[in-house]
């Protein structure tokens, strides 16, 4: 689930997550200057899609890696502008 990350806010909307349960801290995924929002993880768990809200590209769709032994950087899949492009080459394993 995403929220807001009072506790550890860098930028608007920055990306965590917790435990359902809400037992745990939050843990803070991803943060930069701009204001983002989750919007789906791979049925596996080990990937999630967020929408960036760029100013130059309007709204872009970026890639979190979250499975252990994996970069966790995140990377952009489909530029913005109405979506004409996929970035090439670009597959998302984890989604059928």
């Amino acid at each position: 689930m995403q929220k807001r990350c009072p506790k550890n806010a860098k930028g608007p909307f920055d990306l965590c997550r917790q435990a359902a349960d809400g037992t745990g801290g939050e843990e803070l995924l991803f943060a930069d200057p701009v204001p983002k929002i989750a919007t789906s993880w791979s049925p596996d768990g080990g990937l999630l899609l967020f929408y960036r809200i760029d100013p130059q590209t309007q709204r872009d769709i970026w890639v979190l890696p979250l499975a252990p032994g994996v970069s966790s950087k995140p990377y952009p899949w489909i530029f913005g502008r109405l979506y004409p492009a996929r970035r090439q080459g670009a597959e998302l394993k984890g989604y059928s």
